[in-house]
């Protein structure tokens, strides 16, 4: 008699496929990108960032929803300089950007005339 059970569960672990969908993510991004700078808003179609990033047109819907939201999602990106889900006030240059003493407001400024 067997002891035990029979299919002991696994853990999934889906760490692989999570770091291929920021891949691709990232892929798409790029490609909205570069297309958004060549060809302008009008120009660029959810068909070319699809080809252009190797993906489906599927899967830049599932993953964006609207051309609007893929080109909110560029422009955040580009933004913040980074796609990681972190708000600008939490990122590293950000903060030195705060910690940095504004120079100019402590210097006096001393307006002259040109004549």
């Amino acid at each position: 008699m067997v002891q035990g059970p029979v299919n002991p569960q696994r853990s999934y672990d889906n760490t692989r496929r999570a770091a291929q969908a920021r891949r691709t993510r990232r892929e798409v991004l790029d490609a909205a990108h570069r297309l958004l700078l060549d060809q302008g808003y009008a120009g660029t179609t959810i068909s070319a960032v699809a080809r252009r990033a190797g993906v489906s047109v599927e899967t830049i819907y599932k993953a964006f929803g609207t051309k609007g939201a893929l080109v909110k999602e560029v422009y955040d990106v580009t933004l913040v300089g980074g796609d990681e889900p972190v708000p600008l006030r939490s990122r590293p240059e950000f903060q030195a950007m705060v910690a940095e003493p504004d120079h100019a407001a402590s210097s006096p400024v001393t307006l002259t005339s040109g004549a």
